[in-house]
């Protein structure tokens, strides 16, 4: 049968009874407290009244408020364990001494999850001076001293991080890897302080020595509180844990946290080894953000991949080489790369081929043909890698590959459009050398004309104008007339000058006296006649000829002066 008590009865039997009770609500504020509970650590209900139990525990009653009012959810620190077995806790009486006391708690949910508050009973510890035993002997003091060293040898060459703390969580000693972990100068920055001080508590975010900003949540916090209790539940626990830096600045580490127990198995304080991962996760992130990027490159590029095993059938493609061989994903994995070829060959062949692909290096780059699933053959444009492993065994291939019909078919276009220009250049040049062949003709004939009308011009003035002038100017004539005389045979000479310069370029060896000679030669002057024209002796033209047939090469040679002149110029 179920009895109703009522409250007033119930603080009654609690005043009676010799053991602290309190009872506490979801955030740890103090909802009732017995007579009992007043007198062992000196406060009064109106004292107790808007404190919380973290205000008495000395583990944090040190510990600023904003910091305590992360961490303490008295489901995670100490009822949860002491509602399993008696917990050692120490409390601070009104007078700011320490009291030791075995706590019990009962905590009452709703719906079997939802806590709603929590019952303490506490008993006061009697101190006892547990001192060695008389008859310890010398064999036993020094198994302990050599025990003592091979832990201050261990705390000292450990490249790990090391905190020792006791059972309520004070730290009672680290190493010197803490310190430079944190970046602190001296273990006194640590001892005696409360090792959750040196954790992101509360929520928000935090700068990373990775480089990211760390984002501490409820999820997380709730994490810490799974990890403590397999901790006390099981004895160890490995998880992955932040730690402040001095300058707040969170460090990253694996921590391997287990209990201490003493020699009745009790346990006594814990010791946490701590390894600063932040190279890991930079790496880590790295491997995740190559791979991301890796990923997305084989799945977006337009060209068609895909990677096999060490025999050659496909263990992974992309979609683009999906659409290339409008096959689907599912049907190409474990489906054999060579099958796509247009041959498949047998798997004797098969293997022979990519032993010999693996070791040689073949087909590293190359056109070749692949088949479509309704066996349209299509050209392609391959490059193939092969996969090591970390033994330098090859695991596999990576394949890519690029459709090439469309530039195919343009080559193709543009040879026979090449073909097609080379014939017309072929049939236009020919056309073109007959032109030119015309026009050079049509030159030469210009030219041989401009020559001879050039040399007749020439040869009437010489011969049927100007040798009457001389003789004329040799007729007495009167000063007015020689001077009309000496007025026309200049401008006729000036008339006919430009075809002298042409004929003398040609004999750029006479000199000026030889050319006037050659010209009265070739005009059918004879010797004597050239020498009254010029007023020199005979023999001094017959000179000027010697040397005029000298230099055009006829001395000595039955050839007449004039007719070769005539027929040179």
């Amino acid at each position: 049968m179920n009895v109703s008590l009522p409250h007033k009865w119930i603080e009654h039997l609690c005043d009676t009874l010799t053991e602290g009770i309190f009872i506490i609500d979801p955030e740890g504020r103090f909802q009732t407290v017995n007579r009992a509970f007043t007198q062992m650590l000196g406060y009064d209900a109106h004292d107790i009244a808007g404190m919380r139990f973290a205000d008495i525990a000395a583990e944090t009653g040190h510990i600023a408020q904003p910091v305590r009012d992360g961490i303490l959810h008295f489901e995670l620190y100490y009822f949860n364990q002491a509602e399993k077995r008696p917990l050692p806790i120490k409390l601070i009486d009104k007078q700011g001494n320490m009291v030791s006391v075995q706590l019990r708690s009962i905590i009452i949910r709703e719906n079997g999850d939802t806590v709603t508050r929590a019952v303490g009973i506490m008993q006061e510890e009697a101190v006892v001076d547990e001192g060695l035993p008389s008859d310890i002997d010398y064999v036993e003091t020094k198994q302990l001293w050599e025990m003592e060293q091979n832990y201050r040898n261990v705390l000292k060459s450990s490249g790990d991080a090391i905190f020792i703390t006791d059972f309520n969580g004070w730290i009672v000693t680290v190493n010197e890897a803490v310190l430079t972990m944190l970046a602190y100068e001296s273990a006194d920055d640590f001892i005696g302080k409360y090792l959750l001080e040196f954790g992101p508590l509360l929520e928000g975010e935090y700068p990373c020595t990775t480089g990211e900003t760390v984002t501490i949540d409820e999820a997380w916090q709730n994490l810490q509180i799974e990890n403590t209790n397999i901790l006390f539940e099981q004895g160890a626990v490995k998880c992955r844990q932040y730690l402040f830096k001095q300058d707040k600045t969170l460090v990253p580490v694996e921590a391997t946290l287990t209990l201490l127990k003493d020699k009745k198995g009790e346990p006594r304080g814990t010791i946490a080894i701590c390894r600063d991962i932040t190279d890991r996760i930079w790496t880590e992130n790295e491997i995740i953000r190559t791979k991301s990027f890796l990923e997305n490159v084989f799945k977006t590029t337009a060209d068609g991949l895909y990677v096999t095993d060490a025999i050659g059938d496909i263990i992974m493609v992309n979609s683009a080489l999906c659409r290339m061989v409008d096959y689907t994903e599912k049907e190409l994995v474990g489906m054999c790369s060579l099958d796509l070829l247009p041959d498949a060959p047998g798997p004797e062949t098969t293997q022979e081929l990519f032993e010999h692909m693996y070791t040689k290096n073949y087909f590293n780059h190359f056109e070749y043909v692949w088949k479509k699933k309704d066996g349209t053959l299509f050209p392609v444009e391959a490059q193939i890698a092969t996969l090591t492993g970390g033994n330098g065994e090859i695991e596999g291939i990576v394949g890519s590959l690029r459709d090439i019909s469309e530039r195919k078919q343009a080559e193709e276009l543009l040879r026979k459009a090449h073909g097609e220009l080379e014939l017309k250049v072929k049939d236009r040049t020919k056309d073109l050398e007959e032109a030119n062949t015309a026009l050079r003709v049509l030159l030469k004939n210009r030219e041989d004309d401009k020559i001879a009308l050039e040399q007749k011009i020439m040869a009437n003035i010489n011969e049927l104008v100007l040798p009457y002038l001389e003789k004329l100017r040799s007729s007495g004539l009167k000063d007015r007339q020689g001077a009309y005389v000496d007025i026309l045979s200049s401008n006729l000479k000036n008339i006919v000058s430009p075809f002298e310069d042409v004929y003398a370029t040609k004999n750029l060896h006479f000199t000026p006296m030889e050319t006037q000679v050659a010209n009265l030669v070739k005009i059918g002057k004879t010797t004597k006649e050239i020498a009254e024209i010029l007023n020199l002796g005979i023999k001094t033209i017959e000179f000027h000829r010697d040397n005029i047939r000298k230099k055009i090469g006829i001395q000595n040679k039955k050839i007449n002066l004039r007719a070769y002149l005539l027929s040179s110029s």
